[in-house]
């Protein structure tokens, strides 16, 4: 293995950030970060899919990746018997509608041969997807066609609410009232139709007092005439908020009967995520596949930590055919010796993590381990240098 003082000194973090810049999602930001260098096996696995993603992405497909939320939270709560709100349905939603394209993707006749076998880890979760979207629209509320419960409680408060106002203006000209408003408007308070009624006269209106304004000048009174009518209303919007309530909780259970699935699926969603955006950083550095030797062969390569600087980089050859206890360079300070030190055990490291290489051919030992030892500070950003690596 390579331990993580080594790849402290590789400033292997700038590796797992560039990783982390070409992911989608959020899961596959936490898994590019978790990228480090693993077994040779499986290291040689990753990169066949890597590749083939490469292929897949170069042919003119895109995996269908995209910015959605983490739900991970959400789907715990709802597991323990929590009731999602219409936004949190939608993430979820959302997260269903991306991991069910991209099993259909990598289910379809054109989709790479290695990357099939990830479709059976992504469900299609259409069927609650759609429901979902059956009953919370774009803006995370509860549609009013959700249910007919739903639909005939919203007609009645709008009828009531009409009828109402309606109630409330006609005491505006009323004769018992003209001399006591504020002014001429029907507002509510606290869910009820009210009207502006001065102070001093609070006590000359039967009714009941909801409110007050900033100066005190003006009370808000709910008539009597206006007591039934008000109630009635209430009554509606008890009715709708009891049937979203329903409707939620109802959703909410169809979730959670599926939130173990989901948390696995979103497990592959993150890996396929890090595959594609070592893919992506392979395409952005024209990058080779490595291949396992005896010695070092590598042919124009790139240093990658000042690739991913976007400075200009003057390419290098390391080769040696193997065998020897170690080879030493000898140069002038600034003149390159730490830059091919580092290069070579990057270019190991990111072989080991399942990524591709930049340089037009690379070929070394692939099971090697890497080992840094660093003397004073250095940095290659910075054109410090002093590094020894074996």
């Amino acid at each position: 293995m390579i331990d993580n003082r080594t790849l402290q000194l590789l400033e292997w973090d700038r590796v797992t950030d560039a990783l982390a810049a070409r992911t989608r999602t959020p899961y596959g930001v936490e898994a590019a970060r978790r990228v480090r260098p693993g077994q040779p096996a499986e290291a040689a696995s990753i990169r066949s899919r890597v590749d083939a993603w490469r292929t897949y992405m170069e042919q003119g497909h895109q995996p269908p990746l995209g910015d959605i939320a983490d739900v991970r939270a959400l789907l715990a709560g709802a597991r323990r018997g929590s009731t999602l709100d219409g936004q949190a349905l939608l993430d979820v939603a959302a997260n269903m509608e991306l991991v069910s394209e991209l099993g259909r993707a990598l289910s379809r006749p054109g989709a790479p041969e290695p990357l099939k076998p990830d479709a059976e880890g992504l469900p299609d979760f259409t069927a609650i997807s759609q429901r979902i979207f059956r009953v919370i629209d774009a803006s995370g509320g509860v549609r009013e066609d959700a249910s007919d419960k739903l639909m005939h409680a919203v007609a009645e408060e709008r009828s009531r609410s009409l009828e109402l106002r309606s109630r409330a203006e006609e005491l505006l000209d009323d004769e018992r009232f003209r001399t006591l408003l504020r002014d001429r408007y029907v507002t509510q308070r606290e869910g009820r139709f009210v009207l502006p009624i001065r102070i001093e006269y609070s006590t000359s209106v039967k009714g009941i007092v909801h409110d007050a304004s900033a100066t005190g000048a003006t009370v808000y009174l709910e008539p009597e005439e206006l007591t039934n009518a008000n109630n009635r209303l209430t009554e509606a919007r008890a009715m709708i908020r009891d049937e979203i309530a329903r409707l939620l909780a109802e959703v909410t259970k169809a979730v959670a009967a599926v939130t173990d699935d989901l948390l696995e699926a979103l497990e592959t969603v993150a890996r396929i995520d890090a595959e594609v955006a070592r893919a992506r950083l392979a395409a952005d550095w024209d990058a080779v596949e490595p291949t396992d030797a005896a010695g070092v062969d590598v042919r124009d390569a790139r240093q990658p930590l000042l690739l991913l600087r976007q400075h200009e980089v003057t390419p290098i050859d390391l080769v040696h055919p193997g065998g020897g206890r170690g080879v030493v360079l000898s140069g002038p300070n600034a003149g390159g010796k730490t830059a091919a030190l580092k290069t070579l055990g990057l270019f190991m490291s990111l072989a080991r993590a399942g990524c591709q290489v930049p340089a037009a051919k690379a070929a070394f030992p692939l099971a090697w381990d890497v080992a840094v030892e660093l003397g004073d500070p250095q940095n290659l950003g910075e054109d410090l240098s002093t590094f020894s690596g074996h």
